[in-house]
């Protein structure tokens, strides 16, 4: 992992003529070889396409020869498909040219001729070589030939490339040309030490900074290994100075913390054991003014085959996103994910060749609005050993448009990686070790719209008891009305029954509450048509007793029609759910109209609408000895006088088979 590793959690020349365009044609195909370190990292495959890195250190996203103490010479044949006249031929060796003797071109009649000769190269430093050809030539494959015994620098070819005219060309894919118009603000003393801060964490209100840090003297145990440390944000605007978080959170041995909910409320953890072995991953709340102790998060089996990984939870808290190396990974660490199901979370995809390289991917950081994803890399052309990039799915997460460089405000020739937002305000906080206090510090950074994730929406309220008022804890689902699907889920505090989540605005959500011995209520939020970016929404919870009404709020029918609309599934499912758990309930469905129409006309219509959900249950596997059905007719007791809520369903428990 090229030193990834002591950052759990060579500098760029930058020559016009040397960069990448349409007008520069880049091997596509390996002719032969002699040896290779590897069949994917170091493979021959790694020197075709473009350059993948323009640092100096060995990345595995270039062909390395195995080297042999009987062969003076390492060769490598690489062609072109796209056979046009040339004039330059451009090498990229990260390790420097030394070791580079022979360069042959051989052109479409298979004459062969040599070109690396002093009079044709024309640039020729710190490993990339322009060599200019006396008269256009077609050239079919390319032969370059490596003194391995008596150069002292080890031998890496990342790209080679054939063209005609090299100006005016951009080596990197930015994001925007004129991405970032402010300068990186290192976070200071504050925040910052001389030793390593990692993986900073913001709570999408904005107030709480999380962060792992490295050796520091204040870390428990002996060896001083990562410790949690976080600041909160005080009226002036700046942030606090940092402290250890301690037991329960952290242990003597490596601790750290990978998201964090809405308000910072909930910390979520891993955690090594002796042999720096990643346990299973933790959380902790903060209630009744302290930590809680350590409870397990659930999560899949995810075989990770070292001991580095990175984790990335969505705030909507139903997205993981994970660089690790597993058995499918195209080189070193891959990204994968995973989503949380009705059945729990999915089996672990990876990215694909589209995002993963031979190189490293580590540090994933998914937006609030679950769409936007940065990540930081060796594998991609950039500015230091490891550059931070975006991009963004295009169709769920099996597709996702090409990574664009953050660019140089950002990436610098140093190392950059774990890259959040903040949902309230303006700034990007990353971890750079260019200009640093000591080793890595956390840097802000003014975050232009043009790169900002979609708006999302940050929902927060209390779950309380019909009637009573008394605070419940409870999980809270938040569901797209169109589709079901799970968007988000949080808990409310069982002291104050307080919760917070941020969620994607674009879809009309429903939300319910759920907790033992309640129906959970549920509530519509009309996202498509608002522009808030904030909303307050409180839930009462009635307990499940014999006599008791539930109205099941989003059922939704045509005017004057029986057939369920599409989006009333999602609360038809939260009631079938219901039923399953619990099976000795037997239950009345109550039809309503609203007083538009004759009472004969409504009668029979609400009675047809509670028999559409009563077959609807039927159909999802609730047995029909459990169920009535009955029409109401017109319901005048509409205190706001909105037809809507009158043309409504409930249901009433009737009977307790025990």
């Amino acid at each position: 992992m090229n030193g990834t590793a002591n950052r759990i959690v060579v500098l760029l020349f930058f020559v016009s003529t040397l960069i990448l365009n349409s007008q520069v044609h880049w091997a596509d195909k390996v002719i032969s070889f002699t040896s290779q370190i590897g069949e994917i990292q170091y493979s021959a495959n790694q020197a075709l396409g473009q350059p993948s890195s323009y640092s100096n250190e060995k990345l595995p996203t270039s062909w390395m020869p195995k080297i042999s103490t009987k062969e003076k010479y390492e060769s490598i044949s690489l062609g072109f498909e796209n056979n046009t006249k040339s004039k330059y031929v451009i090498i990229n060796m990260p390790m420097g040219s030394q070791s580079l003797e022979i360069v042959n071109i051989v052109n479409t009649d298979s004459q062969e001729s040599s070109i690396y000769i002093e009079k044709n190269i024309i640039f020729n430093e710190n490993g990339r070589i322009i060599i200019e050809l006396p008269i256009p030539v077609t050239i079919q494959n390319i032969k370059l030939y490596f003194d391995v015994i008596n150069s002292k620098s080890e031998v890496l070819l990342d790209a080679v490339g054939v063209g005609n005219d090299t100006s005016n060309i951009r080596t990197i894919d930015v994001a925007d040309i004129n991405l970032f118009t402010s300068s990186p603000e290192n976070m200071g003393d504050r925040i910052n030490s001389p030793y390593s801060e990692l993986a900073p964490i913001i709570s999408a209100d904005g107030k709480k900074l999380f962060f792992t840090r490295d050796n520091h003297p204040e870390n428990i145990g002996l060896e001083k290994k990562q410790d949690v440390w976080f600041s909160d944000l005080e009226e002036d605007g700046r942030f606090s100075k940092s402290r250890n978080l301690y037991e329960p959170v952290n242990n003597k041995n490596n601790n750290f913390a990978f998201s964090t909910n809405s308000d910072g409320t909930m910390l979520l953890m891993g955690r090594s054991n002796k042999s720096n072995e990643l346990s299973s991953l933790s959380y902790f709340k903060y209630e009744n003014k302290g930590w809680s102790e350590l409870k397990t998060f659930q999560f899949i089996e995810i075989g990770n085959k070292t001991n580095f990984v990175n984790y990335s939870l969505s705030q909507s808290m139903n997205v993981m996103f994970i660089s690790m190396e597993r058995d499918d990974s195209y080189g070193g660490l891959d990204l994968y994910f995973s989503s949380l199901t009705d059945s729990g979370w999915s089996e672990l995809k990876n990215l694909g060749p589209h995002i993963n390289t031979a190189g490293d991917e580590i540090a994933p950081y998914i937006s609030n609005d679950n769409k936007t994803l940065y990540f930081a890399t060796n594998g991609r052309p950039g500015y230091g050993s490891m550059d931070l990039f975006v991009t963004k799915s295009e169709d769920g997460y099996n597709s996702w448009q090409s990574p664009k460089n953050l660019g140089d405000k950002i990436n610098s020739k140093g190392w950059e990686a774990y890259f959040t937002i903040s949902s309230v305000d303006d700034y990007a906080y990353f971890v750079s070790s260019n200009n640093s206090i000591g080793n890595e510090d956390i840097f802000r950074i003014k975050l232009p719209s043009n790169i900002r994730p979609d708006n999302s929406l940050i929902v927060k309220g209390q779950v309380t008891e019909y009637g009573t008022k008394k605070p419940i804890g409870s999980i809270l689902e938040f569901r797209n009305l169109n589709n079901n699907k799970l968007v988000g889920i949080t808990n409310s505090d069982s002291v104050n029954g307080n919760y917070q989540i941020t969620i994607p605005q674009g879809s009309d959500y429903g939300v319910s509450a759920i907790s033992d011995g309640y129906y959970s209520e549920s509530k519509t939020i009309f996202v498509v048509s608002s522009n808030d970016s904030n909303l307050n929404l409180n839930l009462s919870l009635k307990p499940v007793q014999i006599g008791e009404s539930y109205e099941l709020v989003n059922i939704f029918f045509e005017f004057g029609k029986s057939r369920l609309d599409e989006n009333s599934n999602s609360e038809l499912l939260r009631l079938v759910k219901f039923l399953k758990r619990y099976e000795n309930l037997n239950i009345l469905i109550l039809g309503y109209t609203d007083e538009i129409g004759s009472e004969s006309n409504n009668m029979k219509l609400s009675e047809s609408r509670a028999k559409s959900v009563y077959e609807f249950l039927i159909k999802n596997g609730i047995s029909q000895d459990r169920l009535k059905y009955e029409g109401k007719g017109e319901l005048k007791s509409n205190k706001n006088g909105k037809l809507e809520e009158s043309r409504k369903v409930e249901f009433k428990i009737i009977r307790d088979s025990k």
